[in-house]
């Protein structure tokens, strides 16, 4: 141990069946991770046709684009443990978007609300799942010591931020004309 500066530095080494373990436990998030940004990406996708209005319309076209980017990003925290992504949890992320908007179905129904709006809600809370899921990847990456793995998820999880907000507004924006007028968005 070195003290400096009233700081005491402490180096602890694993052995390999401990760092191994962590590494397995990592990647099981990391198939979280794979299975929630998927079913984001999966439903900007499916909205998409839903929706009218042009400028909506581009704003998800745009967020598609970087759903898609933050999906093919997932792979690299695989890559940086020396693992693969799982090709089921891809499929599972569909299934928990289809989920999803069966979910916005039910909420629609049941407050008022047209279609294009209760989907756009359910992003929302998509993407709210996808800021906690890369926020915990990142805090692996600290606590195993993977400088690259938290450069990528504090990138990712900041702009998952801003889009948040962005969507946030849209769908507070938006929810009075679904609910009140009926109309489509």
């Amino acid at each position: 141990m070195e003290q400096r500066d009233g700081r005491t530095a402490v180096l602890l080494e694993l052995d390999n069946t401990s760092w191994g373990t962590f590494l397995d436990r990592a990647e099981k998030w990391f198939f979280n991770v794979q299975m929630i940004q998927a079913g984001f990406r999966k439903l900007v996708e499916d909205t998409l046709p839903k929706i009218n209005d042009s400028s909506v319309h581009l704003y998800l076209e745009t967020l598609h684009g970087i759903a898609i980017r933050h999906e093919t990003q997932v792979a690299e925290l695989f890559r940086m443990i020396g693992r693969q992504p799982s090709a089921a949890r891809k499929i599972a992320g569909t299934g928990l978007a289809k989920t999803r908007e069966l979910w916005a179905g039910v909420i629609g129904f049941s407050g008022g609300a047209v279609a294009g709006w209760t989907d756009l809600q359910q992003i929302l809370h998509a993407s709210l799942d996808g800021i906690a899921a890369f926020g915990v990847a990142n805090d692996i990456g600290l606590a195993l010591g993977l400088s690259e793995m938290t450069e990528l998820t504090l990138h990712i999880t900041n702009e998952k931020f801003v889009q948040h907000y962005r969507l946030q507004e849209l769908v507070l924006e938006l929810a009075t004309m679904s609910v009140l007028y009926r109309s489509e968005i």
